[in-house]
């Protein structure tokens, strides 16, 4: 059984307001799999911040690792407690979303725009996983500046809800 669960918060119903949380039950929706699907919505520039919620049955460190590199917010293995889950999507409802921002980091032909989480070099757009953007911006943002793999680690990767 394939599904996408769309959990929706107080506001309303067109998709710009109020809380949106993805649940998906696969990796495999509609031939596309749930990676995919989860770095396209990361790419979109109006569901970009949507929380998203991985539920799998791999249970494998590396399963469990790229869910977390392309953007997802949560990853529960089965079989799951629905009390878990439902305590799961609360939390992230609950975190207040970011206003948006209309920041761009310009840097020679490289041009990265906060907002949509989008980078294009050249004019041309760059495709990056939400680590690799993130990463990128990090480093943008200090230019100049040397670190150590541990100070990334930190600045990158325990940003993030994990």
């Amino acid at each position: 059984m394939r599904f996408l669960l769309f959990f929706r918060g107080a506001g309303g119903s067109d998709g710009h307001a109020g809380s949106t949380c993805v649940v998906s039950s696969r990796y495999h929706v509609a031939r596309t799999s749930g990676f995919d699907l989860c770095r396209q919505i990361r790419q979109h520039e109006q569901l970009a911040k949507t929380p998203i919620i991985f539920l799998s049955a791999r249970t494998q460190e590396p399963d469990r690792l790229q869910a977390f590199d392309v953007g997802g917010d949560g990853y529960i293995t089965k079989p799951f407690s629905p009390r878990e889950l439902i305590a799961r999507v609360r939390n992230l409802l609950r975190i207040p979303p970011e206003a948006p921002s209309s920041e761009t980091i310009q840097l020679g032909d490289l041009e990265i725009d906060i907002a949509s989480m989008t980078v294009r070099v050249g004019g041309r757009n760059v495709l990056t996983t939400v680590r690799e953007f993130r990463l990128l911006e990090y480093l943008a943002r200090h230019r100049g500046r040397v670190f150590t793999r541990d100070q990334l680690l930190d600045a990158v990767w325990k940003k993030g809800r994990l």
